[in-house]
């Protein structure tokens, strides 16, 4: 079975199904088949059955227990959920990303069910369907992998249906027979007898795939989907491309792919439930690991070298100079909008996460002049808009009609400078919203793990990466969640919150750290510059105000003439220019250095490879 991204019906059904029958477990203390409770069995760095345990991790907020195993031969890895869940599933997962659209791990995905080596009946996988107790079974292709997924409450039913799915998965006939009928073959279209003798392409998977792509939704987002990702291996139509590459594969390419893709050191096991994890990792490691040697893994981990480190843009600044575009004063632009940037360079690193709290209580607290109770009703008036981190500065946005200014930029004043942060009416109004903010944020986790994963993967691949995970992945999440149960349990933590506030503001809202973006009519530019006089803590003087500059330079560093610029270069390149660069810079290039960061057995598969 393919499946595209967005369409998993059966697996999302299954996951529900799961969910549901965990919720409506007891949250008791799991033990294992020797009745020693899972959390003293198996330490991190212990060994059972050739598995290591690597990590151990308590969920409480889900009553289960993570545990992150490796085979110390195979280098397999072995992910499983204890829990007092009934509904065990097992899983075999393989990278597989494709090379081509001919479907190769689509294909293969169907020969692996065709009969196996223990198991040499033809479709042992639909054999057991109508002999097993099981509530899900399946196998699904992916973009970049492979699953073989199962789940069962009968203890019997898991041991038979895990020996069925071990055997085919690693130990497949994969007959050049069975390749034709479920890949590809060439067939007479009409009968023999008849006069008009044509021949077509017939198999499994091409038909399946011709009729997923007879979708026009699925067909349009497959072609924009290569579109998009050109270059990479998800331009590819995992599933088998029936028009162009699916015909091309042949039974040699399968059975290769087969060796390469389908090993224990490219292969993550998963389970979950309440089954004795010892029992599985025993029948893993005895009816499979023991009969691979260990080997370099078939999937080294890339060694990627970003040429363009360094924004292109910056280089831009010199060569295309940035002018105040102006346009006709003709009333059209009926709202004044104002930016406010300051620079948060001088926050100490431990302050930090507290910026996207910081910014939005801005608003939300009173000032001498109004109770926080007061101040949304007198932010409507001006149509003031929000706060928000952008990149390392604090970014201020207010939009208000002409005739507003005086009154916004006198409410800009307030919240930014007066605030009173320690006063008990503020004090019981930030506990509020972070016990709001916190319950939000442990919420939001299942439906953007994906997100905070790639926060924190890409902590180490750019100089603000760090920065991004700590306004909004796991560590603000985390931190959030420690002060909200410490303002809960002490008054004093309230006060210290209180008081960290204070001092945030007095590190970030000041004229040297403040740049200033307008967008308004030419008339109205000087009524602002005379408001931004009146204030009592004045605006930075500089030769060019940064409020006449353009916005793409006020917020991401360079605007659309350099832009357009820089794609007037690219269209200016030419074949031998390109040649001239790889001679210069590849071919005859000095001695280059690359560093990996990865596990050991990485660095020895690249030494394997013949890097130094």
């Amino acid at each position: 079975m393919w499946r595209a991204f967005k369409h998993r019906p059966t697996a999302a059904a299954a996951t529900s199904t799961l969910r549901q029958r965990f919720l409506s477990a007891a949250t008791t203390s799991s033990t294992t088949k020797h009745g020693t409770p899972l959390a003293e069995r198996y330490e991190v760095g212990s060994v059972i059955h050739g598995f290591q345990v690597l990590k151990k991790q308590p969920i409480p907020e889900y009553s289960v227990t993570a545990l992150q195993l490796q085979h110390i031969a195979t280098k397999a890895e072995y992910l499983h959920i204890d829990t007092v869940d009934t509904n065990n599933v097992f899983s075999i997962n393989f990278r597989t990303p494709p090379y081509s659209s001919n479907g190769i791990s689509h294909i293969l995905e169907h020969l692996v069910l065709c009969g196996s080596k223990r198991y040499p009946v033809r479709d042992p996988f639909f054999n057991m369907l109508k002999r097993s107790l099981n509530n899900f079974m399946n196998a699904m292709t992916a973009s970049d992998h492979t699953m073989y997924p199962f789940a069962t409450t009968n203890a019997k039913d898991f041991e038979n249906l895990l020996a069925v799915y071990l055997d085919a998965a690693f130990f497949p006939t994969l007959s050049a027979l069975d390749f034709s009928q479920e890949g590809h073959r060439v067939e007479w279209e009409n009968s023999p007898q008849q006069q008009q003798q044509q021949l077509q392409y017939k198999g499994v998977v091409l038909n399946e795939m011709k009729g997923v792509l007879s979708d026009s939704q699925t067909l349009f987002s497959t072609r924009l989907q290569t579109e998009l990702m050109h270059g990479s291996i998800y331009e590819h139509v995992s599933g088998g491309d029936p028009s162009t590459d699916l015909t091309t594969l042949t039974h040699d390419e399968l059975v290769e792919f087969h060796r390469s893709k389908y090993h224990p050191s490219n292969c993550l096991f998963y389970s979950y439930g309440n089954f004795p994890l010892e029992s599985h990792l025993d029948t893993i490691a005895t009816s499979v690991l023991s009969q691979f040697s260990e080997t370099t893994s078939p999937s080294p981990p890339p060694v990627v070298i970003d040429p363009l480190s360094a924004s292109s843009f910056k280089r831009m600044a010199g060569v295309v100079s940035e002018r105040h575009v102006t346009g006709p004063d003709d009333g059209k632009c009926d709202d004044l909008y104002i930016r406010m940037k300051f620079d948060i360079s001088a926050v100490p690193e431990d302050l930090r996460w507290f910026i996207p709290l910081f910014s939005a209580m801005l608003g939300q607290l009173g000032t001498s002049k109004y109770k926080f109770d007061e101040i949304g009703t007198v932010l409507q008036t001006v149509n003031t808009h929000d706060t928000s981190c952008y990149s390392e500065a604090l970014v201020v946005e207010t939009l208000c009609l002409p005739h507003h200014v005086s009154n916004t930029l006198r409410i800009l004043e307030q919240l930014l400078a007066d605030t009173q942060y320690t006063t008990p009416p503020n004090l019981a109004q930030i506990k509020s919203l972070v016990l709001s903010a916190s319950a939000a944020a442990n919420a939001s986790i299942a439906s953007t793990g994906h997100s905070l994963a790639a926060y924190r993967a890409a902590m180490g691949l750019t100089s603000y990466a760090p920065a991004v995970e700590s306004a909004r992945g796991m560590t603000s999440i985390a931190a959030l969640q420690q002060w909200a149960d410490a303002i809960e349990a002490d008054p004093a933590a309230l006060d210290a919150l209180g008081a960290i506030f204070r001092r945030l503001s007095a590190l970030t809202f000041r004229r040297d750290q403040m740049g200033l973006s307008v967008v308004t009519e030419p008339h109205l530019v000087t009524q602002v510059d005379a408001e931004l006089a009146k204030m009592t803590w004045q605006h930075h003087k500089q030769d060019d105000l940064a409020g006449r500059l353009g916005k793409g330079l006020f917020t991401r560093g360079f605007t659309h003439d350099m832009l357009q610029a820089r794609r007037s270069q690219l269209l200016g390149v030419t074949k031998a220019d390109l040649v001239r660069v790889a001679t210069d810079h590849l071919a005859n290039a000095a001695k280059s250095n690359a560093v990996v960061v990865g596990k050991e057995e990485s660095r020895q598969e690249l030494v394997h490879r013949g890097f130094e």
